[in-house]
């Protein structure tokens, strides 16, 4: 009997010191649009699918620190975007677009007089120094008109500091920073279409 208590005893014992679940990562996107304040469009504008080196194609929260090796990035494990930065940039892209005047969701198959097309070549939480870090956003915009001839062409870079030295701080900064570049793609490619 003695024997049985003891072997239920390890037994439960082993349960509890078993493997433990890991909790989910946390997700982040960029939150709800601010309310649209892009300049009317003239024309009609296709916006395309962001692009973005390999390394920017998954949904890993990058960061990177600046103070101890700033050409290293690193990837939280815990949390990460619900997508990929540039299919979240290419959303926010368009809801603005949409929001400025006649614009269709993307490229495909589509006629327009203008298609607007953005490379992302940044992305990240900037660490300065342990407890400061700020959300970097670099992109080149490319205005295309009808027949694929090159209207203007710009590097856009926009930064904003984070609440937070961690992976939340980090995905709120970068969301600020998504959004100020979308409002100033959308309105140089306004001002690029009128000339």
């Amino acid at each position: 009997m003695r024997r049985g208590v003891l072997l239920l005893a390890l037994a439960l014992a082993g349960c509890a010191l078993g493997p433990q679940q890991r909790p989910s990562p946390a997700l982040y996107d960029f939150g709800t649009p601010a309310a649209p304040n892009s300049p009317k469009l003239s024309g009609s504008l296709a916006v395309a699918r962001v692009t973005a080196p390999e390394w920017l194609e998954s949904p890993t929260l990058q960061y990177r620190l600046a103070y101890q090796d700033p050409l290293r990035y690193h990837g939280y494990g815990e949390s990460r975007w619900v997508s990929s930065p540039a299919q979240l940039l290419t959303e926010r892209l368009r809801q603005a677009a949409q929001s400025a005047g006649r614009t269709v969701r993307d490229t495909e198959g589509v006629r327009t007089d203008y298609v607007l097309r953005v490379e992302l070549e940044e992305f990240s939480q900037v660490f300065d120094s342990p407890q400061a870090s700020r959300g970097v956003a670099r992109a080149r915009a490319t205005l295309v008109r009808e027949g694929r001839v090159l209207v203007a062409q710009k590097n856009f870079t926009a930064e904003k500091p984070a609440p937070g030295a961690d992976a939340a701080g980090g995905a709120r900064a970068l969301a600020a920073a998504a959004d100020q570049l979308v409002a100033e793609i959308l309105a140089w490619a306004s001002q690029a279409a009128a000339r």
